[in-house]
């Protein structure tokens, strides 16, 4: 099939968009059981491999407020193209590398390439849909997403225990690849050239002010940022968890990996069904309320007693499930504001919830005592942040406005 022969609107451009979302994720997820033997292989702290994800982060961070503005100027698919195939190649230049320095410069790159990949996949969305269908499709894509925590981790723990390491990467330098080919013949524009307009750098900028400063689009943005930092504690904390402190093998972590993202691809496939009773506004602030009292109740057993580890991983389920729940909602808020400039947009929305994740998997390099007990009261904060963004009377949207007073 010809790529100008697929309906923009059609189930085929989603499938595409549920091919391409996964592999922001499987960047970080694939290798992290591989944390404390990379850290031996490099002879290196635990900080320097945490900070492998952190960079990521803060690539793709940065990367999208380039490629936000010459996505709306030039066009989604070739830029598309162009970072997939940039992805494979670091990808699989990390096996070549012999210092962690080295490892973490290639890390910057994998996340400033796989920026263009994540911010067009949602400038698409933004061209193509609106309203409830635009909500659905953010509800498909985020269940993509979750594909990545639940496979990546076991797919890495078995990669690692046949192989070493590197493997992990060799294998997303492939994916892409195939990934690529698949987008090359099927993927449309969906920004045409009469779309387009050339923007000065002043006219960049101002867009940029002019989504920076709406505190509606901003808070749901630092609340993405808030969000996928809490998805980030167990892929940073958890293996040195599991296999130091409970004694575990990386099979086991991936193992444990796995079922909590089953549980969010669960959780965030049933807002399918949860977007048709409940408005937005109601499912993310009951999201909230319940973090903050499974991550409080989680404190204080692991205060109370030593935590087994099956408790441990059953409270971090339930996290992660609640999170599957509120992250599409988020997700959903955002892109529906400023479609008219959806790729400036997505650019701020992607370099600042991914520079404010990044900032939280960064300070969490800085744990080196990993127990229980701590990481639950990392969640607690995180929980009560959300809910002070959630909740700020003065500058509240209409919608939370209305939410809000029927609680």
């Amino acid at each position: 099939m010809h790529k100008h022969h697929i309906h923009q609107d059609s189930s085929t451009m989603v499938s595409l968009f549920m091919l391409l979302i996964p592999i922001c994720g499987m960047g970080i997820d694939i290798y992290t059981p591989a944390l404390p033997s990379m850290s031996q292989y490099f002879i290196t702290s635990h900080f320097w491999v945490k900070f492998s994800i952190a960079i990521y982060l803060f690539g793709f961070a940065f990367g999208q407020l380039i490629i936000g503005p010459l996505s709306d100027q030039y066009g989604r698919r070739n830029i598309l193209l162009g970072s997939l195939l940039s992805f494979s190649v670091f990808s699989g230049a990390t096996i070549l590398v012999q210092h962690i320095h080295a490892f973490i410069a290639l890390r910057l790159f994998q996340g400033l390439s796989v920026a263009g990949v994540v911010l067009c996949v949602r400038a698409m969305m933004a061209d193509l849909y609106q309203g409830e269908r635009l909500r659905a499709v953010c509800v498909y894509n985020a269940s993509a997403w979750a594909l990545s925590p639940v496979l990546a981790p076991i797919l890495g723990a078995y990669l690692l225990s046949y192989f070493h390491w590197q493997a992990c990467f060799l294998f997303l330098a492939f994916y892409s690849v195939v990934v690529f080919t698949l987008m090359l013949f099927l993927l449309p524009e969906t920004h045409t050239k009469h779309k387009r307009t050339r923007q000065k750098f002043t006219t960049v900028w101002a867009h940029y002010k002019m989504v920076s400063g709406n505190w509606s689009y901003m808070k749901n943005v630092l609340a993405l940022a808030v969000g996928f930092g809490m998805l980030n504690v167990y892929n940073v904390l958890g293996p040195f968890l599991v296999i130091e402190q409970y004694h575990h093998s990386y099979l086991y972590y991936g193992h444990t990996a796995m079922i909590i993202g089953v549980m969010y691809f669960i959780a965030s496939f049933a807002n399918r069904f949860i977007m048709r009773c409940l408005s937005t506004g109601a499912v993310i602030l009951s999201c909230i309320f319940v973090l903050i009292m499974v991550s409080m109740s989680g404190l204080l057993l692991a205060y109370e007693a030593p935590l087994h580890i099956v408790n441990f991983i059953a409270l971090v389920v339930v996290l992660s499930m609640v999170l599957g729940l509120m992250y599409p909602n988020y997700s959903a808020l955002c892109t529906g504001m400023f479609q008219s400039m959806a790729g400036t947009a997505g650019a701020v929305r992607g370099a600042v919830s991914m520079a404010g994740a990044g900032l939280i998997t960064a300070l969490l390099g800085f744990v080196t005592s990993h127990n229980p007990m701590l990481v639950m009261g990392v969640y607690l904060l995180l929980a009560l942040l959300l809910l002070l963004l959630w909740w700020v009377p003065v500058f509240a949207s209409q919608e939370q406005k209305a939410c809000l007073d029927r609680v």
